[in-house]
């Protein structure tokens, strides 16, 4: 069958116009296709975001370190093996 139907059910014909050849027909790119990323960016991304969140850690290990040694400090606590034990 020819073409598409119409509000009848029949098929009707469609003409091209001259000079179209229907097999040099691109698809367009949908709207969504605008969203999606390279594998290479998406991989970058997420070494990116594994990388800030090692950071983060390390850091906030080294200020609860810092603060800990602070505490004990100031409040005159000596750690030596008996009080480990």
């Amino acid at each position: 069958m020819d073409g598409h139907q119409g509000q009848s059910g029949r098929a009707q014909n469609i003409s091209l116009p001259p000079g179209f050849d229907p097999r040099t027909v691109q698809l367009v790119a949908s709207r969504y296709t605008d969203y999606v990323f390279p594998a290479q960016l998406t991989t970058t991304v997420v070494v990116v975001v594994v990388v800030v969140v090692v950071v983060v850690v390390v850091v906030v290990i080294v200020v609860v370190i810092i603060i800990i040694v602070i505490i004990i400090k100031e409040t005159g606590v000596h750690l030596d093996k008996k009080t480990l034990v």
